[in-house]
Order: C-alpha cells, then sequence, then structure tokens
C-alpha cells in the first residue's frame, strides 16, 4: 500500500509545489498518506470478506479449530 501512497505523493508533489511552494509539498504529503491509508483499509475489507481462506497460518488455525 505504501506504493500507492508513493505514486499519489509524487504526482501531487508535480501538481502542487510549483504553484504552492511548502504548503503544496505539505498537501502533497497529506494527500498521499490518505491515499496510501484508503488502499490499506479497502484492502483488508477485501481480505476480511473472505470466508474460504484465513489470514493465520496454517498451525495458527489449526491450533484455533
Amino acid at each position: 500500500m505504501s506504493l500507492v501512497g508513493l505514486v499519489v505523493t509524487a504526482v501531487m508533489s508535480v501538481i502542487l509545489i510549483p504553484r504552492y511552494g511548502a504548503s503544496g509539498a505539505a498537501g502533497a504529503s497529506a494527500i498521499g498518506y490518505g491515499a496510501g491509508g484508503l488502499a490499506a483499509w479497502l484492502f483488508f475489507v477485501h481480505l476480511a470478506g473472505r470466508e474460504d481462506e484465513t489470514a493465520l497460518s496454517s498451525s495458527l488455525a489449526n491450533a484455533r479449530d
């Protein structure tokens, strides 16, 4: 998910820094962190919705049963 944040930060930096300077850099970073967090949350929701697989290793899943 950090790749999503990296790409969004880079793109927003190119757009915002020339026009807004340091404030644009801060905004680009904030938007990048938000995008990375959103991507991580969406990935978690996707994994949590799976019923056929477990996020636990096979030994932990067997111990749970």
